[in-house]
């Protein structure tokens, strides 16, 4: 998933093709989600949600956890048969467009 909120949205890809698209919204006062990645790592019993791995991307971020935004139902529709271990969520303050994107058969490590 790639959450925007300069654009305040989210897609969702899988297997590098989008399969859902959306708008977010920030609970409290957040603005920003800064640059992160968010790696799904387990239940959390105790609190009854998810267990998150974050990863900052740039230094110099605060150590606090990431701003919440609730995305667009259709897109938590989506998301409801697909969520598992490993499921990534990248964050960022910049624009999402397509144009940023790699293309297709894109490599990042080979033997």
């Amino acid at each position: 998933m790639i959450v925007s909120s300069a654009d305040r949205s989210i897609a969702v890809l899988e297997n590098g093709r989008e399969i859902a698209r959306g708008d977010i919204r920030f609970r409290g006062k957040a603005t920003g989600l800064g640059d992160r990645v968010f790696t799904l790592a387990g239940a959390d019993y105790r609190q009854g949600g998810l267990r998150w791995l974050k990863t900052d991307l740039k230094p110099g971020l605060a150590p606090q956890d990431a701003p919440s935004f609730d995305p667009a139902p259709r897109v938590l529709a989506s998301l409801r048969d697909r969520v598992h271990l490993g499921m990534t969520i990248l964050t960022t303050d910049q624009p999402a467009a397509a144009e940023s994107r790699t293309p297709p058969g894109f490599t990042v490590i080979s033997s």
